[in-house]
């Protein structure tokens, strides 16, 4: 019997249908109206070379550079949904049903969630575990694979891509490149691993404060993704100045390092609103006296500094809570 070219619902590209995948994988001319798929799979060593194996679709699917390297049916190259690992290869993905089909209508649509080509559902067995088929449609809902990670929601290590809304296995990166390198708004490079920001813990930062709510789906804010301490000692010099009494002269000096998509990290006295939320949960700014060692690079979007407080003598510890305008918050406790 011949096989029409994947007009095939879901529940046809089944693991029995996986000795499919070599015969028809080899079809990488660029020119079919499948999307670029090539059958069913569940690992990428099932597909043809120049294939992998669709995360969600778990469809062989073409790789691609660019846009140029996929068939008319599906001409997005892009990283593909449900990409948990966070692996950097892309895959033709279609944007109509009418593409999937030559330009009409057919058996084929494109899949809202996977964005490939897949033959229409007709009942709920069609569709993957967890979908339910609309047969109006022929999509298989992908309600039940949606992902609502959010900000720090996601757990066994993974992070969430504020882009997709999905938990993903953190991806390597440098610590000495800018921050956040490959980590994306809202993380930063830890030891070789992208990391999220920690959201802050300290009772510094009252209930209503922004930091505790800040949102990096929605705001864009600069991000302070390091504090360590300096110094925490006595300093007479510092802390007992003109107007200083010198019954406070513990001075509390920490680094900080942060980063700014919108490049406004331009200096020492041109900051952003850099506010230091104080332990009776009242904030104050810090002024560009308490601000040492500026540096600045990448355009203004990185920066580099170290802060100075000054504490009773008698004051075993200081906790400091520090955030931007639109930013995260950051505690830091020195003793």
């Amino acid at each position: 019997m011949k096989l029409h070219r994947f007009l095939l619902p879901f529940a046809a590209l089944t693991l029995g249908a996986l000795s499919a995948c070599g015969s028809l994988g080899g079809e990488n001319d660029g020119g079919r109206t499948d999307g670029g798929l090539a059958g069913a799979c569940s690992a990428d060593s099932q597909c043809a070379t120049g294939e992998i194996c669709h995360p969600t679709a778990k469809i062989c699917a073409k790789t691609c550079m660019s846009s140029s390297d996929c068939p008319s049916s599906a001409k997005t190259c892009d990283l593909p949904v449900g990409n948990a690992d966070g692996g950097t290869t892309k895959v033709c993905q279609c944007s109509t049903t009418q593409l999937c089909n030559g330009g009409a209508m057919g058996d084929l649509v494109c899949a809202t969630y996977d964005k490939v080509c897949v033959g229409k559902c007709t009942g709920n067995t069609d569709c993957p575990s967890g979908r339910t088929c609309d047969t109006a449609t022929g999509q298989c809902n992908a309600s039940m694979m949606t992902e609502t990670c959010t900000f720090g929601s996601c757990t066994g290590g993974k992070v969430c891509d504020l882009v997709t809304s999905t938990c993903k296995a953190p991806a390597t990166c440098v610590t000495a490149n800018a921050q956040p390198d490959v980590c994306g708004y809202a993380g930063y490079c830890n030891a070789g691993t992208c990391s999220e920001i920690s959201a802050p813990t300290c009772s510094n930062f009252p209930s209503n404060a922004a930091a505790r709510s800040w949102n990096p789906a929605t705001q864009q804010g600069p991000v302070i993704y390091s504090i360590t301490k300096l110094a925490f000692t006595v300093d007479n010099t510092f802390c007992c100045g003109a107007g200083m009494t010198c019954a406070v002269n513990k001075r509390a000096k920490v680094h900080v390092q942060a980063y700014h998509p919108g490049g406004l990290l331009l200096g020492q006295t041109m900051q952003p609103s850099l506010q230091n939320y104080r332990e009776d949960m009242t904030s104050i700014a810090i002024a560009a006296t308490q601000i040492q060692s500026y540096m600045s690079s990448n355009s203004g979007k990185n920066a580099s500094f170290d802060v100075n407080f000054c504490t009773a003598t008698a004051n075993a510890s200081l906790t400091i809570a520090l955030t931007y305008d639109n930013g995260n918050g950051a505690c830091f406790t020195l003793n």
